[in-house]
């Protein structure tokens, strides 16, 4: 009755202690009358509870704790940060995302779907020839296989806390420079890799003042000298 005049489990738990906590509300509403309650869930979108049962289904994680301090200190090359972008929610087409944390050297490609098998392959490719020691991402599902992804790149694979995008800075900062070019709400099919590849050396030859105003290109060939 609750739920049909708009409240929220956690509003609901307050008023009946008896019905549990607004975790128990919610567990008990995706789980056995999903199809029926779930569309009522006030301030909780479908794609947020598409995410959170997705989340489940990773299994393996190693979370960043374990990673090793190294990487803070951005003293080496070869520890990325990675993340894939959709700008129109529900899209198949997605944007890969690599960014090398001491140099902010970017590497991006187009996903033509969701799968993890797309993201390994893409990422694999887009690293090929470079130093990777340890590779940071978020918890979408396109990382689930991430124990091939950590073979095929020779490399270790950690994730970031579930709502903490500050684990990936680096690589956050860097999409708020990439949705200049493509824009939310945008839908990346409309896109080619030819046009990525565009925005990938546009930003990798654009000056940054926490790199003393060189470019990640530069900055990654004084490294290299």
């Amino acid at each position: 009755q609750r739920l049909c005049i708009g409240w929220t489990p956690a509003l609901i738990a307050r008023e009946q202690p008896a019905a549990g906590s607004a975790r128990t509300i919610y567990r008990e509403i995706r789980t056995a009358r999903a199809g029926t309650w779930g569309p009522m869930l006030p301030g909780v979108s479908g794609r947020e509870r598409l995410r959170r049962q997705k989340r489940e289904r990773i299994h393996g994680r190693v979370m960043i704790d374990l990673r090793d301090p190294l990487v803070e200190t951005r003293s080496r090359v070869g520890d990325w940060e990675g993340d894939t972008i959709r700008p129109v929610a529900g899209s198949q087409t997605g944007l890969l995302t690599l960014v090398e944390r001491r140099t902010r050297l970017l590497r991006m490609a187009l996903l033509p779907d969701r799968s993890a098998a797309t993201l390994n392959a893409t990422a694999a490719r887009l690293l090929k020839g470079c130093v990777v020691h340890t590779l940071t991402v978020d918890n979408g599902m396109e990382f689930a296989s991430h124990q091939q992804l950590a073979r095929l790149l020779g490399a270790s694979v950690y994730f970031c806390h579930e709502h903490s995008p500050w684990e990936r800075g680096t690589n956050e900062q860097t999409n708020k420079l990439i949705r200049y070019f493509m824009p939310r709400g945008i839908d990346l099919a409309g896109y080619s890799n030819a046009d990525a590849s565009l925005v990938e050396e546009r930003l990798n030859g654009r000056p940054r003042k926490c790199l003393n105003y060189l470019s990640p290109e530069q900055s990654m060939s004084q490294v290299r000298t």
